[in-house]
């Protein structure tokens, strides 16, 4: 914006209605109707002055000018004005295009007089100038994952699934709202790292909800949905709550967006979860009846912790430290997924599953020491050989569910034949697992490092032979949860 002016609703006057086309042109370029330029003090015209200006009344934003100047501070009798703001002037070449952009906010308090509205004003430019920075993009929180569902009698098994991508667990968006510096509430300035101002993805919320019609929106409705589990990164983070400026208050409220007692809370991601209880009802789940899930991401960010500063419009802090994704998996609205329990031994000609959901597999150790926060139980072949000459087992074999590494069935209709290599790159918290399964050739890597507790699905993938420009997927119905273990409390126990 180049100018800013207002004029009186009255004609015939310097100050008032512009009346023939060089009036229009006067206000544009920072005159008055009269030829006048606009100046600093009073009502903004003085043709003795030399202190010309481009914006009236500006309060203390104008850069040429240090002090207050508004209507407030020249004690300006209430009136029937207008404003006027232009850009400009530019030079249109031939054939060339000029975008312009013009955004114009309006905000009315209900108390307090014009400087309560001019705060709300502020508080509204700030949001109108964050969203043209971002290509008028609103800020969205990462996508919710795909919910899969596997119905057995009275149980239900849920998966959480595409969600290794920038839009879910690898969410890391900029914070428009954020400064690059800020006043505190003892008026100290405080500078902002531009690192800090990062959202990051930081969990899962898993809900049960009342029907197909349920959307996010209504997640806060007991009536409507139930949550089941929050699972999200292990850190130091319980509570986190978000603060909203109530013009009808004067004051911010506060909502609580994720408390410490979440089931599942603060206890690293999951990606599975066994159903068999109704969250409405309490009792327990029933075969041939509908149920309904809704998942939802969340990312955090709290560059500066909130302070109560007023007015709002200078306050920097932040107040929305919890950003939920709007979209879901695919990008599209985020709707509730359905499974029906039932028998499932009338499908596929009388089925019979050779294994359920944590079911263990047999590892056998290739090298390295540990027992992975696991109780060890070597198959019968093993221990002979531990029992006898030369009395060491080089390679021991574990029998499903009781070695090293904590990888077992979450579908079994899934769990096929394969052999599984699990490598690390070392075991320092940062480290990573990788899984290369041999039959196919593919493989698969841990999202998180051993540091950070979590289960993740076991899903490889490789180059399609022949085609370099695709890729060939697995699903073993395997899931791991593999992490460095707490050496100063006891995790596991014997069976």
């Amino acid at each position: 914006m180049s100018n800013f002016l207002y004029y009186n609703n009255i004609n015939l006057v310097a100050t008032g209605n512009p009346d023939v086309l060089d009036d229009y042109y006067q206000y544009l370029s920072g005159s008055w109707c009269d030829g006048n330029r606009w100046t600093r003090g009073g009502n903004g015209y003085n043709p003795a002055s030399l202190d010309y200006v481009n914006y009236i009344f500006p309060g203390t934003t104008d850069p040429a000018f240090g002090t207050d100047w508004s209507e407030i501070s020249e004690g300006n009798t209430a009136g029937d004005r207008r404003f006027l703001q232009s850009a400009g002037p530019f030079t249109l070449q031939p054939g060339a295009v000029n975008y312009i952009t013009t955004g114009v906010v309006w905000a009315r308090a209900t108390s307090g007089g014009p400087l309560a509205s001019l705060a709300l004003v502020k508080i509204a430019d700030a949001k109108a100038q964050a969203l043209f920075d971002n290509c008028f993009k609103p800020l969205d929180g990462p996508n919710a994952p795909k919910i899969a569902i596997r119905e057995y009698s009275n149980k239900l098994v849920l998966s959480l699934e595409e969600t290794e991508s920038p839009k879910s667990e690898f969410y890391n968006e900029k914070d428009f709202d954020a400064p690059t510096s800020l006043l505190n509430i003892n008026g100290d300035t405080i500078p902002v790292d531009p690192a800090s101002t990062l959202y990051k993805f930081q969990g899962f919320k898993v809900y049960q909800v009342a029907n197909s019609t349920v959307r996010a929106t209504d997640l806060s409705n007991p009536d409507m949905a139930r949550l089941l589990y929050r699972v999200d990164i292990k850190d130091d983070i319980n509570d986190i709550v978000n603060y909203s400026y109530s013009t009808t208050l004067n004051s911010y409220v506060p909502t609580q967006k994720v408390e410490a007692s979440d089931v599942g809370g603060n206890s690293g991601v999951k990606h599975t979860f066994v159903v068999t209880s109704d969250a409405f009802t309490g009792g327990k789940i029933i075969n041939h009846k509908a149920y309904y899930f809704l998942a939802v991401s969340y990312a955090y960010n709290n560059y500066y912790p909130f302070e109560y500063i007023l007015p709002a419009a200078n306050n920097q802090t932040q107040q929305e430290p919890y950003l939920e994704g709007r979209l879901g998996w695919d990008g599209g609205e985020n709707k509730p997924f359905s499974g029906i329990p039932h028998e499932i031994t009338v499908e596929n000609g009388g089925m019979v599953l050779n294994s359920e959901y944590g079911t263990g597999v047999k590892i056998k150790r290739i090298e390295g020491q540990g027992n992975g926060g696991v109780f060890l139980n070597m198959t019968p072949e093993s221990r002979n050989e531990a029992l006898n000459p030369p009395y060491v087992v080089r390679n021991p074999v574990y029998t499903a569910g009781n070695g090293p590494l904590d990888v077992f069935v979450y579908d079994p209709l899934r769990a096929n034949h394969a052999h599984m290599e699990i490598k690390f790159d070392g075991v320092a918290d940062s480290s990573l697992w990788y899984a290369y399964e041999e039959e196919t050739g593919s493989a698969d890597t841990s999202i998180y490092g051993l540091g950070q507790p979590s289960e993740q699905i076991i899903n490889t993938d490789r180059e399609t032979p022949g085609d370099p420009k695709s890729r060939d997927y697995f699903d073993w119905g395997l899931t791991a949860k593999i992490s460095n273990v707490d050496e100063t409390t006891p995790s596991v126990s014997a069976p």
